[in-house]
């Protein structure tokens, strides 16, 4: 149940952040259709594997077309996490600063933090952070993710309200993965 109401209030804030509430015209409401355009795991790979596939190259470009055929304002490019670690060299080597980069200019607007954003801890994630355009929604956060966590002052969604108790949020990651074995 928990889950449930957890994915249902993400989408409830996905939508309402990102689809323009429709304008009444002469007492005709128009509809607008929107695109929500979606990656994750990107894990830093800014150029194509060995086969020529991905890359940051490719998904700006299959977003910039997708952009222009439907037009830029109804389209949300965003991101499910594990953006910039457990990655190839160059976003390693720069420590994910290339990525948030290259993220900036593809014209991301939301991102959820992924269990890699943590693997160098609280200073390098602020930094990171500094630096980016989009907007992060909040963190998958299961048991398995939390483990790097040591934040204070930083506001989770619990699915009902925010909190800046991870230990809070722990209990509820192993409350959910109990009731999903039920």
């Amino acid at each position: 149940m928990l889950k449930r109401t957890i994915k249902f209030s993400i989408l409830v804030i996905i939508l309402t952040l990102i689809i323009p509430i429709a304008a009444s015209v002469s007492g005709d409401s128009h509809l607008i259709q929107a695109t929500l355009l979606h990656t994750n795991d990107f894990h830093g790979r800014l150029e194509t594997d060995y086969r020529f596939r991905g890359g940051s190259a490719y998904i700006s470009a299959k977003a910039n077309s997708i952009r222009d055929a439907v037009g830029g304002e109804n389209v949300a490019l965003i991101d499910a996490g594990d953006v910039y670690f457990a990655a190839p060299a160059i976003s390693q080597l720069l420590m994910g600063e290339s990525t948030i980069d290259i993220y900036n200019m593809m014209g991301y607007e939301l991102a959820v933090f992924g269990n890699h954003e943590f693997d160098k801890g609280q200073e390098v994630l602020a930094a990171r952070e500094a630096g980016r355009k989009h907007m992060y929604l909040g963190t998958c956060y299961g048991e398995g993710a939390l483990y790097k966590t040591n934040f204070e002052a930083v506001e989770w969604w619990t699915g009902c309200d925010w909190s800046t108790d991870t230990k809070e949020l722990k209990r509820l990651a192993r409350q959910e993965i109990k009731e999903s074995h039920h």
